[in-house]
């Protein structure tokens, strides 16, 4: 019989998880995506439906788990983040993994404005791929060996500002850091829109391995 791997909120690293369980089973698994919407809706009014005036908004709302983590019992932090092992599987369940923005990560500093840890679509997917090879190994009947901590992920970031940008790269995603570096330019630009092609490309011709 074959095995099924369910994977839910599928985004940046829960495509990559999909299909990386698949490669790394030579397909030998049913794998099943569950996302809550096939797009993403933003809704410019609060909660008590305020309507605030202005000639220039710029609205940062903050990250916050799905409402169906936060119900699962033991699952989720009081933010809907799912707390995780440096194997990515849930601290509580051991056939569950989160990575991306629904794996908690804790924050190593204070700041008089409270911030959190910046997850972007590289380590996502480093942290897909890290999962995809556990799950995999459980479907085998084998135990769950590979780790990469978030914060020894290397940062490889393209911040796109219409024409303009920033390329940032360093060693780690989190201080302490030995080498890190920020090239602004308009190669930024570039460099968004062919990574944008490529990505398409290698998701849609299942070339999951690929970095």
């Amino acid at each position: 019989m074959r095995k099924k791997v369910l994977v839910l909120g599928a985004n940046f690293g829960g495509l990559t998880a999909a299909l990386a369980v698949r490669h790394e089973l030579d397909g030998d698994v049913d794998v099943t995506v569950v996302s809550a919407s096939d797009h993403f809706l933003f809704n410019p009014l609060p909660a008590d439906g305020e309507r605030l005036p202005f000639g220039f908004g710029m609205v940062v709302p903050p990250f916050v788990g799905q409402d169906f983590l936060t119900r699962s019992d033991g699952l989720a932090d009081e933010k809907g983040y799912v707390q995780v092992r440096p194997t990515y599987q849930s601290e509580k369940y051991d056939d569950v993994y989160a990575v991306g923005v629904a794996a908690a990560v804790d924050v190593p500093w204070q700041t008089p404005t409270p911030v959190g840890i910046p997850k972007t679509g590289f380590p996502a997917e480093v942290m897909a791929h890290t999962a995809a090879a556990n799950i995999a190994a459980q479907v085998k009947g084998e135990v769950p060996t590979r780790t990469k901590s978030f914060g020894d992920i290397k940062a490889v970031c393209v911040m796109d500002a219409g024409n303009n940008g920033v390329i940032l790269l360093a060693d780690k995603m989190l201080p302490p850091r030995k080498h890190g570096v920020l090239i602004p330019g308009p190669q930024a630009h570039l460099m968004k829109l062919g990574f944008e092609k490529y990505f398409l490309w290698k998701m849609r011709h299942r070339h999951v391995q690929l970095p």
